[in-house]
């Protein structure tokens, strides 16, 4: 009897061990899971509209500034109004980054701003464009909120 005891006091024990081996592996391999899932953009670009890869300015690069300097190289179009542009880099581990690129105040009646996420994973020495979205922000109407689609 004691002997059963001590060998299901034992086996609690391992069982409770391998219970905490199995936590320290998942709480290591979710992270990298998030991150290759969101270098697809999946989990990054929800509530943007995808921009297709056809329209992208370049896939790789040594800097994701200049592979995305066409969505803020023309800034500001005129010093009239308030112009404003918002550059916001983000590092995920040492292998991914998602930049965020706002532009507020153009001079257009329907669009108030303009808005790029762009998901990047590195390869050796250069950068990989995984995924690049768009949002906007009407200047006319009741919702002038960041939103997918386009300006009445």
């Amino acid at each position: 009897m004691k002997r059963s005891n001590g060998w299901l006091a034992a086996s609690g024990h391992l069982i409770g061990g391998l219970t905490a081996c199995v936590l320290i592996v998942l709480a290591i391999a979710l992270p990298f899971t998030a991150h290759s899932a969101s270098l697809k953009g999946d989990a990054f670009l929800r509530g943007y509209d995808r921009v297709p890869p056809g329209q992208w300015p370049k896939r790789t690069g040594r800097s994701p500034l200049e592979m995305l300097g066409h969505l803020y190289r023309d800034f500001p179009e005129r010093l009239v109004g308030r112009p404003r542009l918002l550059v916001e880099m983000k590092r995920l581990g040492a292998k991914a980054l998602v930049v965020d690129i706002e532009r507020t105040g153009l001079l257009d009646d329907a669009l108030d701003g303009e808005r790029h996420r762009a998901v990047f994973a590195r390869l050796d020495e250069r950068w990989e464009l995984r995924a690049l979205g768009r949002q906007v922000r009407c200047a006319r109407g009741d919702n002038r909120a960041w939103r997918q689609g386009r300006c009445p």
